[in-house]
């Protein structure tokens, strides 16, 4: 066990090598562990440790040491599919087998050949192309979803530079001015006109609807006027 674990360790990748030394030092320290305080506690500790280094290795292995191309029988060939990242379990591979799925030679043995056309019928662990292809698409999503909102404020800006829009504190300031345009000028005409139209009446209170002609229509030419004028000058 130990000459396979280090020629092992010689070929494994970066990531299959720091599993294996983490998985082999939490052995050494739970054995370390039992061994000065032998408790009940320890000896879980320890079992589960060595069981996790065991079920590491012997999923590794037939991936860097396949046997001469071929695997000495089902669980060995799905130890090598699990090594690869595999979806695959006991009952599944056997019910494979029975169904002609994956080819098993008379003797037990399953070529490695056979194996790997077998795995194209499996699904990775995690589904990590899938993944891969939802995180493509949301990330074309997001590009189009932000080219739009780019579209959408040139397309804003454009409009407001051709007077299709006017910027919120503009209107309101506009909209202040022309309200203190039309005061000023309503109390302007009250203070020119209101001794015209007292006169209308001639103090008969049958005149009053003559006085409201008058007050109106002089009031509509004001507004007329102000409508005419395309620049104003407010004054304090």
């Amino acid at each position: 066990m130990a000459d396979k674990f280090d020629k092992l360790l010689e070929i494994a990748s970066d990531a299959d090598k720091a599993e294996l030394k983490i998985l082999h030092n939490a052995s050494v320290s739970c054995l370390k562990a039992y061994n000065a305080e032998p408790t009940a506690a320890k000896k879980r500790d320890l079992d589960a440790a060595r069981e996790g280094l065991e079920e590491v290795f012997d999923r590794l292995w037939p991936v860097y040491f396949p046997d001469a191309e071929r695997f000495k029988n089902l669980l060995e060939a799905m130890k090598y599919l699990k090594g690869l990242g595999y979806k695959i379990g006991k009952s599944k591979i056997y019910k494979d087998a029975q169904d002609k799925q994956i080819r098993v030679q008379a003797d037990g043995c399953v070529l490695k050949k056979d194996a790997d056309a077998y795995a194209k019928t499996l699904r990775l662990l995690g589904d990590p192309l899938k993944g891969l292809e939802a995180s493509q698409v949301r990330k074309a999503e997001l590009e189009n979803a932000k080219l739009e909102q780019q579209i959408a404020n040139l397309k804003f800006e454009l409009a407001i530079k051709e007077g299709a829009y006017v910027p919120r504190q503009e209107a309101d300031m506009a909209r202040c001015g022309v309200i203190s345009i039309i005061k000023t000028n309503t109390l302007n005409l009250f203070q020119t006109m209101t001794g015209d139209w007292i006169a209308l009446s001639e103090g008969n209170p049958a005149r009053i609807p003559r006085v409201i002609d008058a007050m109106t229509g002089d009031f509509l030419d004001l507004l007329d006027r102000l409508a005419k004028v395309d620049e104003f000058q407010l004054t304090a």
